[in-house]
């Protein structure tokens, strides 16, 4: 494991764990909802060189989030998204973080969030989140960036 440090936050990853699970998901896989064909095509656009690069320098392939969440649409048609991406490691406890409260009564922890643009933000969590067959059955955590102004670029949803 290696200490891994971002805007403040520090985790510990073993990248070469994580780039070996990744390697066994298919870039097609995944959801076949609207929201999820909306975003996979646009990360390579979307995502900045500096979270590509955090990205890879964990392991992961910035193309096969674990999940994406759509959380809202506004007015103007724009959307804002939550893309997790998990990787092998764990936080690192000396640092601060936030405990929460799990259904089954257990804890889990979550970094404050750090703004990398006022339309990106991002967080490192150990919460358990539904996830890629290859981490199934483990405790990895995740990273979650938030991405706000994203374009609505398939058929068009039917309004609600």
């Amino acid at each position: 494991m290696q200490a891994i440090e971002f805007k403040g936050l520090r985790v510990f990853a073993d990248p070469d764990a994580t780039r070996n699970s990744y390697m066994s998901v298919l870039s097609d896989r995944g959801c076949t909802c609207a929201y999820c064909r909306n975003i996979r095509p646009q990360l390579p656009d979307i995502l900045s060189e500096d979270i590509s690069g955090l990205l890879h320098h964990f392991g992961i392939d910035p193309l096969k989030p674990s999940e994406s969440i759509h959380s809202n649409r506004h007015e103007d048609g724009l959307n804002l998204y939550s893309v997790i991406y998990h990787f092998v490691g764990q936080l690192d406890m000396s640092k601060p973080v936030h405990e929460i409260a799990t259904a089954k009564g257990g804890r889990d922890y979550l970094t404050d969030s750090v703004e990398l643009s006022d339309k990106c933000s991002l967080l490192f969590s150990s919460a358990y989140f539904p996830h890629h067959k290859v981490f199934d059955g483990s405790n990895h955590p995740y990273i979650e960036i938030y991405l706000d102004g994203v374009p609505w670029v398939i058929e068009p949803l039917p309004e609600s």
